[in-house]
């Protein structure tokens, strides 16, 4: 994937730096583009516990359990209809772009940090439902 601002990291490294962040997670964030190096300032300066990779395909990524896409930008994302496929938990902010992913158990939706936060410990303690 591209490492674009419009992605949504400006969304996700305030939710990380947030007072509800009591779990203190390390997030891996992978992709490369034009805004990497810009995307990797922000979160040292931010002192986030971020790590970055280069882009692979999704396919790649199965032992992870739980995806995050905080972007209210892309019309249908395809990253979090693979991610679904692909039998993850898939956190994504409440937002009509959204909207259509609501219906799948795997799908947990939030609209404040706090819910942020919510969902991502609901994610980390259980394990996603197979898509069927």
């Amino acid at each position: 994937g591209k490492s674009l601002w419009s992605k949504g990291h400006r969304q996700l490294f305030d939710l990380l730096a947030s007072k509800y962040n009591i779990l203190n997670v390390k997030v891996d964030i992978y992709g490369s583009g034009p805004d990497r190096a810009g995307i990797e300032k922000e979160a040292k300066n931010k002192n986030l516990r971020v790590r970055f990779f280069e882009g692979v395909d999704h396919a790649e990524l199965k032992d992870y359990s739980v995806f995050v896409n905080p972007s209210t930008s892309e019309v249908l994302c395809t990253t979090i209809s693979e991610a679904l496929a692909m039998g993850k938990w898939v956190i994504c902010p409440k937002h009509p772009s959204n909207q259509f992913f609501y219906q799948f158990t795997n799908c947990l939706v939030f609209d404040s940090k706090k819910e942020f936060f919510v969902c991502l410990s609901w994610a980390l303690c259980h394990e996603p439902k197979v898509l069927n």
